[in-house]
């Protein structure tokens, strides 16, 4: 009987131990858009010692394609929440002019995302970016912004160092950046 109890036991904990890690693994790759959908995901960074801010965006599709990625570096410092902000606006406007359906906006800045989910009719810098943010998304029907965690945003974060080093906007379409392959190819269904 103790015997059958201890089999049950291990049994059910490797059952249960085996979701954990699914679970885990879950959380820490990107999560694809409904089929034939996009989703945009953004991110910023400031660099004091060159004086410059960079933000970035990666578009990819259901099959988990990167079918669109975007750099941009602003020879000016800001606030790290306007600077999400600004990557959220530009990746927007860039994705519309390429016809692009965006399902979702993704950033690992939950003030950013509570920010665009409740913007008003301010006229704050912020109150601003917001307005054009939810503007943009209503006109072109994209969906919703929502927050991720960074381990779910890795490989727009991969594009920060790339981007301090480039003169203006630089953008990839249909095309995946060399310096993206490895972080990507995490995110693959094993």
């Amino acid at each position: 009987m103790a015997d059958q109890s201890l089999f049950e036991y291990q049994t059910t904990k490797h059952r249960v131990d085996g979701l954990s890690e699914a679970h885990k693994e879950s959380q820490r790759c990107w999560m694809p858009p409904d089929h034939e959908k996009f989703k945009l995901n953004v991110n910023a960074a400031s660099f004091a010692e060159m004086c410059c801010t960079s933000i970035r965006a990666i578009v990819r599709d259901h099959i988990r394609r990167v079918v669109f990625t975007y750099c941009v570096k602003i020879l000016s410092l800001f606030d790290p929440l306007i600077a999400v902000l600004l990557a959220m606006r530009k990746g927007l406007v860039l994705v519309s002019n390429f016809g692009l359906q965006i399902q979702m906006l993704e950033s690992d800045s939950s003030n950013a995302v509570s920010l665009v989910n409740s913007a008003t009719d301010g006229l704050t810098a912020m109150d601003l970016i917001t307005g054009d943010i939810k503007s943009v998304m209503s006109i072109n029907e994209y969906g919703t912004c929502s927050f991720i965690p960074r381990s779910r945003n890795e490989a727009v974060h991969k594009l920060a160092k790339p981007s301090s080093v480039f003169t203006t906007l630089m953008y990839w379409l249909g095309k995946l950046p060399s310096c993206l392959c490895d972080v990507v190819a995490k995110d693959l269904p094993l």
